[in-house]
């Protein structure tokens, strides 16, 4: 890219940091920056050392970590001599320069603290440091404003940390937020739900039935485990999936978290979740619903943010790339520097060699010639690992606060051992704490602005280019027509209309299956089979009988719609019919002098079309599913639709380019007869 834009003349700025390449397990290298020169012999360097966020002591604490790193006694130890690590350390180092506060950044006082937490071993210390975390965020909620980063090198300690946090009654929100599964209530909530889904769930069941909330979801009389006939249970669930169906899930669970005994049991957290789940479960019903396990499985892999948790954040160094906060609090630094962890298989790609390699131990690398590919790999990860170090400790504007563990027997290097030497702990001294730096604000009167040169070469008056006013146009459905835009109460509130929508859209979605039908075979059995989340909180057996009924129409009052051969006579020089099914539409047009967009969706429109492809006739055939009392209703109800049946033909004129004359419409009775 570079020798391709250079060679046209043009002109190339490369921004980057070499001290904060973390992703080399996305194929990202350090030395890419380096490489530049020598694409492009002489061009022009800058350094850029002026830090616009951090306070003076941050800053300090930042040099005084990496400073001299080379030149470590943890590298040159006699006998324990660590030549990999000092040469990467010493490449790392290329370029470093100081860093300095800008007068902005310098204007805030800091602190730089080391806490050190003692264990005899790797669990020990893990416990003992989020023990440590956790104290220190208290002290910054009860003690401190401004927002609070606790950056963990890896996922592995985060959720030890936001339980922690939680106990002491401190919202945190992890990485993007947390699965709303951070509250017991709606653990418990999608307990239910899965048993509802699934009857045979006993996990599910006992989690409901003996978690103390039984009487709130109306389960109080029905035992934990499975005995005798468990017509308890059956009929339970079975009102439960009816109420879903008719009510919808947001609904149902609106209702559970609003009880009086539900309420009281809670903390103000579960509360605030349960509004949550009440909000996803709501968007999951004007999805279209579907199976509860799905709606399930969404909430426990959503990461929704806790709008109470601003103030403190859980997340790792690679989530926390690009952002600040007014104190940090660091952790997760006592584990070994391979990112990859001792456990994992290595792979590296040779690319001189066009070929990849699974990478020995280091044991057995010098046996099978590998040394040298070994040795630079380790140089390669740990490069990587003290970039992650200088992100983490970056991201504080005010304070920084860094948690490692103590010495320990047989403790290898790591990145908190690195900082106790670099920082002056006392190496016999088991656990506490260490003021590293601090820095009092200096002045800043404020930023000047800056006067800007006049330049010859741009003409005194520029004018704008001529824009034209943006033009947004409203939006209109076909089915808000309906009725010529009125709506009829009495069809709102009907008794089971939520049922009948439910019914209606899956005989929609059967019927949208269908291109041609010869009236042979049965589609009922395969209409169930394949689309259970159409029918799901109905039993299986209404939904096949169902099924059958509308099949039956089919093939009496509907055949005019199915039957290819009466539509190939339809209209006059065709040789091929389109059939749109379901198929949704935008189009601009006009009504009542004001211009719209119309949008929607075609229950099934016939195009015939000429030998040419060009359209020379088209029916829109609009299902309906209403239960019609008489050929008088009919009629009325046909009146009704009007409106509805010409914005689709004015629509499928538009989109076909056939004059409104060659567009028809029809509506096919479920129910009701041709």
């Amino acid at each position: 890219m570079l020798e391709e834009t250079t060679g046209k003349g043009g002109h190339v700025l490369v921004v980057g940091d070499r001290k904060q390449s973390i992703y080399g397990w996305r194929g990202s290298d350090p030395r890419l920056l380096r490489d530049v020169e020598k694409v492009l012999p002489g061009v022009k360097r800058e350094l850029l050392s002026e830090s616009f966020r951090s306070s003076r002591a941050v800053l300090a604490a930042v040099d005084r970590a990496f400073v001299g790193l080379p030149e470590s006694e943890l590298f040159h130890q006699k006998g324990k001599e660590k030549p990999v690590f000092a040469a990467a350390a010493a490449e790392w180092r290329e370029d470093y320069q100081s860093h300095k506060s800008s007068p902005q950044a310098a204007s805030q006082s800091g602190k730089v603290v080391l806490y050190v937490t003692p264990g005899s071993c790797s669990d020990e210390v893990k416990a003992a440091v989020r023990k440590q975390v956790v104290q220190r965020a208290k002290a910054h909620v009860e003690n401190e404003k401004g927002s609070l980063g606790i950056l963990c090198r890896t996922h592995k300690l985060i959720p030890g940390i936001l339980a922690g946090l939680k106990s002491h009654g401190i919202e945190a929100s992890g990485e993007g937020g947390n699965p709303l599964t951070d509250s017991a209530a709606v653990e418990m909530f999608l307990s239910l739900l899965s048993w509802a889904d699934h009857p045979g769930h006993s996990a599910a069941r006992y989690h409901v039935c003996a978690g103390g909330m039984a009487d709130v979801f109306g389960c109080g009389k029905v035992p934990a485990k499975i005995s005798g006939e468990d017509t308890e249970a059956r009929d339970l669930l079975k009102k439960l999936r009816t109420e879903i169906t008719d009510r919808g899930l947001a609904e149902v669970v609106s209702g559970w978290a609003a009880s009086k005994e539900w309420r009281e049991a809670g903390t103000a957290h579960d509360r605030m979740r349960c509004s949550q789940l009440v909000e996803s479960a709501r968007s999951f019903d004007e999805g279209g619903g579907g199976r509860l396990a799905e709606f399930v499985r969404r909430v426990r892999a959503e990461r929704v943010e806790n709008p109470r948790a601003a103030q403190v954040r859980v997340m790792t160094v690679h989530g926390a790339k690009g952002l600040e906060f007014d104190r940090v609090i660091l952790a997760d630094l006592d584990r070994g520097l391979s990112a990859g962890g001792m456990d994992k298989v290595k792979v590296r790609v040779l690319e001189e060699e066009n070929r990849a390699v699974i990478l020995p131990s280091e044991e057995d690398a010098g046996f099978l010639g590998m040394g040298e590919l070994v040795d630079k790999v380790k140089g390669e990860e740990f490069m990587e690992a003290l970039s992650v170090l200088y992100v983490g400790l970056t991201r504080a504007k005010r304070d920084l606060e860094v948690v490692v563990g103590g010495p320990r027997k047989g403790e290898n290097l790591n990145l908190g051992k690195i900082l106790r030497s670099q920082w002056g702990w006392p190496e016999a001294q088991a656990e506490g704490e260490l003021e590293v730096v601090d820095s009092k604000a200096e002045k800043f009167s404020g930023p000047k602005k800056a006067a800007v040169p006049a330049d010859p070469g741009v003409a005194d008056k520029v004018g704008t280019a001529p824009r034209r006013p943006e033009v947004r146009l409203e939006l209109e459905s076909p089915s808000a027509r309906e009725g010529g835009g009125k709506v009829r109460l009495s069809h709102v509130i009907a008794q089971n209309s939520g049922k009948a929508l439910d019914r209606g859209t899956r005989i929609h979605a059967w019927l949208s299956r269908i291109d041609w039908h010869d009236g042979k075979g049965s589609e009922a059995k395969r209409w169930v089979e394949e689309a259970p989340e159409l029918w799901w909180g109905v039993e299986e057996k209404e939904v096949r009988q169902e099924a059958e009924e509308v099949v039956v129409q089919m093939q009496k009052g509907m055949d005019w719609v199915f039957g290819k051969k009466d539509w190939e006579k339809r209209w006059s020089g065709v040789a091929k019919l389109d059939v749109w099914r379901e198929r949704s539409f935008a189009v601009v047009w006009e009504k009542d002098g004001k211009r719209k967009v119309l949008t929607g969706t075609f229950d099934r429109v016939i195009v015939g079309r000429d030998g040419k492809g060009k359209a020379v006739g088209a029916e829109v055939v609009d299902f309906k599913t209403d239960r019609l009392d008489g050929e008088k209703e009919k009629m009325e109800r046909a009146e009704y639709y009007r409106p509805q049946l010409e914005a689709y033909a004015e629509a499928v004129s538009k989109l076909t380019r056939l004059g409104k004359e060659k567009v028809t419409t029809r509506i096919a009775w479920v129910w009701g007869g041709p």
